[in-house]
């Protein structure tokens, strides 16, 4: 589940683990072999620098397309409900004090007027592949202005995050690590729902929690036209640094 601002499970500052290494990378896109070998089979996440420079979608995107073309979609139930579609939701962030207040906003189902300007990743476009259902549906995960940052989660399919314009600054875990995040934590208390962790804030996970030293954190920074590629139930967490923020979920 991708959270919003605020409601995220919040976890402790990445930079202050001891063992943190930077993710795989490639330049370009690897070949479908390779990518299916040592990624997907391999359970190994990559960053494809340029992977998804050539998409349409970097260089039409401007809000003044987006406002024209799908200005009333609301993308979700949630936004209906509140009545921000994705033209509101735009016109909202050029409002001067009300930009950094806005929450992460996901939009799902995209329609074809903007579906039409996104490219899959070289290594997918094998219509064999596709005919499989190998690629299950793509999200759109926009923020704009403020910094916003994705609690700790995991998702029960692969992903591959096409970032179309902004920075996202990612780190993965393997879910071997999980009870080392101390992911036994029941949610809510004496309830029955497994998979999280008992943090809610920064300074409550500061002490005492012995196991996060065993856990490896993979960092990455994945800028405009690079593709990123998570494996199933890998724990990540997402920084949507401040400004014009796109990207693109391919769930595979």
């Amino acid at each position: 589940t991708w959270l919003s601002a605020g409601s995220f499970r919040s976890f402790p500052p990445f930079s202050s683990f001891p063992n943190v290494r930077a993710m795989d990378e490639v330049d370009g896109c690897p070949s479908l072999h390779d990518f299916l070998t040592h990624h997907v089979l391999g359970l190994r996440p990559v960053v494809m620098r340029g992977c998804g420079a050539d998409m349409p979608a970097l260089e039409l995107w401007s809000n003044s397309y987006l406002t024209a073309a799908a200005s009333d979609w609301f993308g979700n139930k949630e936004w209906l409900e509140r009545g921000i579609d994705l033209g509101r939701f735009l016109e909202l962030t050029r409002t001067p004090g009300v930009a950094t207040e806005l929450p992460y906003l996901p939009f799902n189902d995209v329609p074809y007027a903007l579906r039409k300007h996104l490219r899959l990743p070289a290594p997918l476009r094998c219509s064999a592949l596709i005919k499989a259902g190998f690629i299950n549906n793509i999200h759109l995960r926009l923020t704009h202005g403020a910094y916003i940052k994705n609690g700790l989660h995991f998702d029960g399919t692969c992903g591959l995050s096409m970032q179309i314009d902004g920075t996202k600054r990612w780190a993965l875990v393997d879910p071997r690590h999980s009870l080392n995040l101390y992911s036994d934590h029941v949610y809510p208390a004496g309830g029955t729902r497994m998979g999280y962790t008992p943090f809610d804030h920064i300074d409550e996970a500061a002490g005492g929690l012995e196991r996060l030293r065993e856990v490896q954190v993979l960092t990455a920074e994945v800028r405009r036209g690079d593709v990123l590629y998570i494996p199933k139930r890998w724990w990540h967490e997402i920084e949507n640094l401040p400004g014009r923020n796109i990207a693109a979920l391919l769930n595979v």
